[in-house]
């Protein structure tokens, strides 16, 4: 086995560490009543509309609004036509050549 060299044994420590907490383990009751229990800081806040029992999006916002309120009717032919006939126009012109 020509090129690999003399064989040698790698002393150096390996050091194994825990993985952080995640944030749900950060909530989790046990934690903060420990945290408590070491006289760390605790935040608490209150979520937005928390216990409500409304959904975020339960209002009318001013889009639905708007879309309420339009009464214009358009009709697919007056939309077609805007590309549509000239469209048939030259093909017929390019038949005729």
């Amino acid at each position: 086995m020509a090129g690999i060299g003399p064989i040698r044994q790698d002393w150096e420590p390996v050091v194994v560490r825990k993985k952080a907490p995640t944030a749900a383990a950060k909530k989790d009751e046990k934690a903060v009543n420990a945290a408590r229990r070491s006289g760390a800081e605790i935040e608490t806040m209150k979520k937005f509309n928390a216990g409500m029992n409304k959904a975020a999006s339960s209002g009318t916002s001013l889009n639905t609004k708007r879309l309420d309120d339009d009464t214009e009717n358009l009709a697919l032919w007056v939309l077609a036509s805007q590309w549509l006939f000239p469209m048939l126009l030259s093909m017929m012109l390019v038949l005729e050549l």
